[in-house]
């Protein structure tokens, strides 16, 4: 699912999980921009 910005919706929710699951680094995520964040979120309310 691809997101204005270039942004991959199902590889930013993958890495999320990831994250949660101790798997990925959080540092990365939390640096996400807040505009960025809020895209990916209005697209997947859509």
């Amino acid at each position: 699912a691809g997101l204005p910005g270039g942004w991959d919706a199902d590889a930013v929710i993958d890495r999320v999980e990831r994250a949660q699951a101790g798997a990925e680094p959080t540092a990365p995520l939390i640096a996400l921009q807040a505009r960025e964040f809020a895209v990916l979120v209005e697209h997947l309310l859509r």
